[in-house]
C-alpha cells in the first residue's frame, strides 16, 4: 500500500519552487555583497597607490629643486617607490612603469663623468668645464609623464570601480528585498499548510474516535461510549434534582428475518430501527446499539417515573410497526427493561444490571413487554401489547 503523504502535490511543488527562488536570491545576495567588498578593497588599495604616487613627485621635485643629485643616504624616494610597487602587485603594467622609473632614478643618482684635461686651444690646462645636466632633467621629465599616466589610469579605474560598486549595491538591495518576501511567502504558505494539516489531524482524530466510539452500521453511539453518556445524565438529573431512566432494549423475531432475507436485510432492519428510536427521543436523550440487536436508552431529567415508562412504551411500538423494504414487509418486535435512578439505584453500572434483569423479565414474561426493575422485583408486568399489536410484530 501506498503511503499517504501529508502535503498535496500544489503545495509541495509551491514550497519547493519558493525555496529554490530565495536560495538564488540569497546566493545572490552574497555574490553582490562580495562583489562589493572586493570592489572597495580595490578601489581603496587603488586611491592609496594615487597617494602614494603624489608623494614620489614630490619628493622627485624636491630632489631636483636642491640643484643636486638626490644623496645616497636620502632614500624617501626609494621607499616610496618600493610602496608603490607593492601596492601594483596585481597591475603588470603600473610594474613595468615603476620599474622603468626606478631605474633612471638610480642612473640619476650615479654622478656625471668628469672631463679629461686637454691641450686644445682655448681651454686653459687644469681647468674643468662645467657639465651639462640634461640627464636630470630628462629623468624628471619621463618621471612626471609616467606619472601623470598611472594617476590617470587609476583614477579611471576608481571611477569605473565605484560605478560597479553602485550597480552591485542596487542588485544586493534587490537581492534582499526579493528574499525576505519570499521568505515572507514561503512563511505564509507553510502557515497555510500547518492550517491545513492541524484541521486534516483533527479530522482525523475525528473519525478515529467516530470509528472507536460509534456502531459502523447505525452510527449510535456504541458499548464504549455509553458510560460516559450515562455519567453525564446521571450528573445532570442529580444536579436538577430530577429523574433519569436506563431503557434496556431487545429486538424480538430479529434472528429470522436475519436468517431468512440474509445479512443485508437484516441490517437494514437494524437502521430502521435505530432511526424510529432517534426520532422518538429528544436531543439530549441518548440510544446506543450494544451489538447484535441490542439497544440502550438513557433518558435524562425525567420529572416523573410515569413519563420513562410511557417512552419506553412509545419506543417498543414504533419499532413493532412493519418496515417495507423493497416491496417486502420485515415485522420485528421489541421487549424493554428499565430502571430509574435514583429510585432503583444510584449507580450507572447497577442501573444498566437491573434494566437487564428486567428486559430478561420481559422477554421470558411473553415478549412485547416493558418492565421495570421494581415490578421484576414484584413479579408485576407493566405494559404488554394488545393481541393485535402480537400479531404484527411476531
Amino acid at each position: 500500500m501506498r503511503p499517504r503523504l501529508f502535503l498535496d502535490t500544489r503545495s509541495r511543488v509551491l514550497m519547493t519552487l519558493i525555496c529554490v527562488i530565495t536560495l538564488a536570491l540569497c546566493a545572490a545576495a552574497f555574490w553582490a555583497g562580495s562583489g562589493m567588498i572586493e570592489i572597495q578593497r580595490a578601489g581603496d588599495q587603488d586611491e592609496h597607490l594615487q597617494h602614494r604616487l603624489e608623494s614620489l613627485r614630490s619628493a622627485i621635485l624636491a630632489g631636483a629643486l636642491a640643484d643636486a643629485t638626490l644623496p645616497a643616504t636620502d632614500d624617501s624616494v626609494s621607499k616610496i617607490l618600493a610602496e608603490c610597487l607593492h601596492l601594483s602587485a596585481d597591475d603588470a603594467a603600473q610594474q613595468r612603469r615603476l620599474t622603468k622609473l626606478g631605474t633612471l632614478l638610480d642612473q640619476q643618482r650615479e654622478p656625471p663623468a668628469q672631463p679629461m684635461p686637454s691641450d686644445e686651444a682655448g681651454v686653459e690646462e687644469g681647468v674643468v668645464p662645467p657639465p651639462v645636466d640634461i640627464g636630470r632633467s630628462y629623468v624628471l621629465l619621463a618621471a612626471q609623464a609616467w606619472i601623470d599616466a598611472m594617476q590617470i589610469e587609476l583614477s579611471a579605474r576608481v571611477d569605473a570601480s565605484r560605478v560597479r560598486q553602485d550597480e552591485l549595491l542596487r542588485w544586493l538591495i534587490w537581492s534582499v528585498a526579493a528574499a525576505a518576501i519570499a521568505a515572507l511567502c514561503f512563511g505564509l504558505v507553510l502557515i497555510r499548510v500547518m492550517r491545513r494539516l492541524t484541521q486534516q489531524g483533527h479530522a482525523r482524530i475525528s473519525t478515529l474516535e467516530a470509528r472507536a466510539n460509534r456502531d459502523p452500521l447505525t452510527g449510535l453511539p456504541n458499548r464504549r461510549l455509553l458510560p460516559d453518556r450515562l455519567e453525564q445524565a446521571l450528573l445532570r438529573a442529580e444536579r436538577r434534582n430530577r429523574h433519569a431512566a436506563v431503557i434496556v432494549i431487545d429486538l424480538d423475531g430479529f434472528k429470522p428475518v436475519n436468517d431468512t432475507h440474509g445479512h443485508a436485510v437484516g441490517d437494514v432492519v437494524l437502521r430502521r430501527v435505530s432511526k424510529r428510536m432517534k426520532s422518538a427521543l429528544r436531543s439530549e436523550d441518548t440510544v446506543c446499539r450494544m451489538g447484535g440487536d441490542e439497544f440502550v436508552v438513557i433518558i435524562g431529567e425525567v420529572e416523573d417515573p410515569v413519563l420513562a415508562v410511557r417512552r419506553a412504551r412509545d419506543l417498543v411500538l414504533r419499532i413493532s410497526r412493519p418496515i417495507l423494504h423493497e416491496e417486502k414487509v420485515l415485522r420485528v418486535g421489541a421487549s424493554a427493561g428499565l430502571a430509574l435512578f435514583p429510585d432503583d439505584a444510584e449507580d450507572g453500572t447497577e442501573l444498566l444490571e437491573l434494566a437487564d434483569q428486567a428486559l430478561y423479565a420481559a422477554k421470558h414474561g411473553g415478549r412485547g413487554q416493558v418492565v421495570t426493575a421494581r415490578e421484576m422485583q414484584q413479579g408485576n408486568t407493566t405494559f404488554h401489547l394488545t393481541p393485535g399489536d402480537q400479531l404484527e410484530s411476531a
